[in-house]
């Protein structure tokens, strides 16, 4: 894409295109914080970069599932231009909250 003047201008990167990229975390450290929330620390690689992140993760059962399962949410913030999205900042804000949701089962009884 050609900008003003001759100079080249690289397309606006955005979250829904970090999955084309991949999206990866890896926990690094887990701190019990009480009996159903932990402080989580890890390595999130968004677009090709890496950064350490914390995440807080709380647990509960899942009323749905009748004592068979268990729903995690991990909740923490990012800085998009720290992974390489700096469109619009500081137009657009830069941070980013993260919301990860999942269960889960355990294996059934014979």
């Amino acid at each position: 894409m050609r900008a003003a003047l001759g100079t080249t201008r690289e397309p606006a990167r955005t979250p829904a295109s970090a999955s084309a990229s991949g999206v990866s975390f890896v926990s690094t450290q887990v701190e019990k914080l009480d009996s159903r929330a932990a402080r989580v620390t890890g390595n999130l690689t968004m677009l090709g970069v890496t950064r350490s992140i914390v995440l807080t993760v709380n647990v509960d059962a899942d009323p749905l599932a009748k004592g068979r399962a268990v729903a995690f949410v991990a909740t923490g913030t990012i800085r998009r231009s720290e992974f390489g999205m700096p469109f619009g900042v500081p137009l657009i804000d830069d941070t980013l909250e993260i919301t990860v949701k999942t269960r889960a089962l355990a294996d059934e009884k014979e």
